[in-house]
């Protein structure tokens, strides 16, 4: 049983880890585009940043279903 819990854990931890990053790529995502809103605007890239950040949410929430 023991060896059963070491393992579970292991996953567990792993996943943990890995839904952190996504979350941690969606806050980066966040920080570049309202750093660079103006340009976005300006150069019409609104749909681009929003397909990119949509991307980062969606290996996020994927994530966290595998922590769940």
């Amino acid at each position: 049983m023991a060896i059963a819990l070491w393992r579970v854990n292991n996953e567990l931890h792993t996943a943990f880890t890995h839904a952190q990053a996504r979350f941690g790529d969606i806050n980066d995502r966040v920080q570049e585009h309202i750093g660079a809103i103006r340009l976005i605007k300006s150069y019409g890239l609104e749909s681009r940043a929003l397909t990119e950040f949509d991307a980062a949410v969606d290996a996020a929430r994927k994530s966290n279903i595998d922590v769940a």
